[in-house]
């Protein structure tokens, strides 16, 4: 995976998927995500998994199988802790 991490490391698509995947807070399959973020990057079909496991890899999403299909989603443990006093 190399290639792929070299590849995205600059990438602004890239930045935009982790963004995206942070602040919606949900789990996704590839499919959906490149079809949620068309005309917002540049991504093709197969790219988005490179991409998603590029993040894997890097410890910002977590993966996991469903089926036939993967689904990803943002790393929770980076995400600041919700204080009792913010949610009342």
């Amino acid at each position: 995976m190399l290639f792929s991490h070299l590849f995205f490391s600059r990438n602004v698509d890239y930045n935009i998927l982790v963004e995206y995947l942070r602040e919606t807070n949900k789990p996704y399959n590839g499919t959906t995500l490149e079809s949620n973020l068309k005309g917002r990057t540049g991504f093709k079909k197969g790219t988005t998994e490179l991409a998603l496991n590029q993040g894997v890899e890097e410890g910002k999403f977590i993966k996991k199988a469903y089926g036939a299909t993967f689904i990803f989603w943002y790393n929770q443990d980076l995400l600041p802790a919700v204080q009792k006093e913010d949610i009342e």
